[in-house]
């Protein structure tokens, strides 16, 4: 994992606690049966921030709400979570096939509405402002 993988993972560890939560907690159907409330206190984070962030993962394909604290784990792999989008209009940008916050081109390649892509985008500018900080550290600049 490179430093800036290392960056977005800070930047995202609520998601990945709860993924990994509920993946510890799913039945052989990737049922899991957990409050927002409960499944905050074991990962200490607020209930309202859990459900705000199940409600990413849902659009992200990851997590599917059944019922009030029914949830069904689809993925949890990289490729249904911010950090692999984040990472691809990074990588994307670097090679000049999309601008930053060009976000007709990149729902035209992700198929995301407006908000998800302005969730990555601020996601991207938070990291970039980490990566500059260090870089600065580093190398006096």
């Amino acid at each position: 994992m490179d430093k800036l993988d290392e960056l977005i993972a800070d930047e995202l560890k609520p998601y990945n606690l709860i993924l990994n939560a509920l993946d510890d907690r799913k039945n052989d159907e990737g049922l899991i049966l957990i409050s927002q409330k409960h499944l905050g206190e074991l990962i200490d984070i607020h209930p309202t921030t859990v459900g705000e962030k199940l409600r990413v993962l849902s659009e992200l394909g990851a997590v599917k709400q059944i019922a009030p604290g029914k949830y069904k784990l689809l993925h949890n792999d990289k490729e249904h979570t911010l950090h692999y989008y984040i990472r691809m209009v990074i990588d994307l940008n670097i090679a000049g096939l999309v601008s930053l916050g060009d976000f007709t081109t990149q729902r035209e390649i992700f198929g995301f509405e407006k908000p998800m892509l302005h969730r990555i985008d601020e996601y991207i500018r938070r990291v970039m402002i980490k990566l500059k900080a260090e870089l600065d550290l580093k190398y006096g600049f």
